[in-house]
């Protein structure tokens, strides 16, 4: 599997890692993956943390991405903090981002997207790493 899957910040923050080539199927399950832990937020928002850090390729079927994906609530979704300088990983997931109408920045190392989404989120004030 090129990918896991785990809290970052119990039943807020989501940490997605993925590494290697990844395929359109990969990102498919990736997001199936996801969809259990979205559903365990019944407070707030559900931010998701991305590392393309250990990333060799990335899929370039966008468009056949937007039409697998398919987010339920769009209220509960916050930010989408992307970490990595892979620039073909990046645009494929903050072109997917746009399309799905979702928040996103970029990062090049964890601490500093958490950093970001504790300052946006009053709700994760109380983190402490």
């Amino acid at each position: 599997m090129p990918y896991t899957c785990d809290w970052l910040i119990p039943n807020r923050v989501v940490l997605m890692g993925f590494e290697g080539a990844i395929s359109t199927e990969d990102v498919i399950a990736a997001y199936h993956t996801l969809q259990p832990y979205c559903a365990q937020v019944s407070d707030g928002l559900f931010h998701i943390c991305i590392d393309v850090q250990g990333v060799s390729a990335y899929t370039p079927e966008i468009l056949r991405l937007r039409n697998k994906i398919r987010l339920g609530d769009p209220e509960k979704y916050g930010w989408v903090a992307i970490i990595g300088d892979n620039p073909i990983a990046i645009y494929s997931i903050t072109t997917l981002c746009h399309m799905l109408h979702l928040r996103f920045r970029v990062f090049s190392i964890t601490e500093a997207a958490l950093n970001f989404l504790v300052q946006q989120d009053a709700t994760l004030k109380t983190y402490t790493p």
